[in-house]
């Protein structure tokens, strides 16, 4: 498997054209390229962690190398402002320290769990009616 194959699975659109959708969708999709960031993940496509490329973390594999950071984050590319971006309204924060424990550790499970709040919340609001 490569990264490519990962792509389809996890990064089925590019974060940059997701910005006309809704706030739900676009979680989903930040939340799904995450989930494909866990170590079993990776080692099923026989990708592997780059954190010192001097670009930020990234995964790759013999060909080709994929950057995570706001250039393929959903959300970052519909909220260019991180105060309006569903996760502060969730958090009362931005996901800077998650992705420093990602950047640092390889571990996604914190970024996870706070997408996984983000979209309930958004689920939960959209459920009576206050977002669209």
């Amino acid at each position: 498997m490569s990264l490519k194959e990962w792509k389809k699975k996890y990064y089925p659109v590019d974060a940059e054209d997701m910005c006309h959708l809704d706030d739900i969708s676009v979680t989903e999709a930040a939340l799904l390229k995450w989930s494909g960031l866990t170590k079993d993940a990776l080692s099923k496509y026989n990708l592997w962690l780059n954190s010192c490329n001097g670009f930020g973390p990234s995964i790759a594999d013999n060909g080709e190398v994929f950057v995570i950071d706001a250039d393929t984050c959903s959300l970052c590319h519909k909220y260019c402002d991180c105060d309006i971006c569903p996760i502060h309204l969730v958090s009362g924060e931005d996901c800077t320290k998650e992705y420093g424990i990602f950047g640092q550790d390889g571990d996604p499970f914190p970024m996870i769990i706070l997408l996984s709040k983000t979209l309930t919340y958004l689920r939960k609001k959209e459920k009576i009616g206050e977002i669209a």
